[in-house]
């Protein structure tokens, strides 16, 4: 995975930064290393082993993001959450 930098963007916060960074120093705090593959699949392995209510995630995020003036991208994004097998 490609390194960049975010230190000198302003809209990302320390904690952001160093996650992406020196993901080492926050670890303790996250389930998996985000560049790490492997970690990223067992998250998603774990995430997909519980039960949600989809219809109603999808009709409160439509709600709230249509509040902020939602994108067709965002739109086909949420509803993506409907299929079962999304994570």
């Amino acid at each position: 995975m490609p390194s960049h930098s975010y230190a000198g963007l302003s809209q990302f916060s320390l904690l952001a930064q160093t996650y992406v960074s020196d993901y080492a120093r926050v670890a303790p705090y996250y389930a998996g290393d985000f560049a790490d593959p492997t970690a990223r699949a067992a998250v998603a392995e774990h995430a997909a082993g519980h039960t949600r209510d989809r219809d109603l995630l999808v009709e409160v995020l439509l709600d709230q993001n249509a509040a902020w003036g939602i994108d067709e991208a965002t739109k086909t994004n949420i509803e993506r959450l409907l299929d079962p097998e999304s994570v």
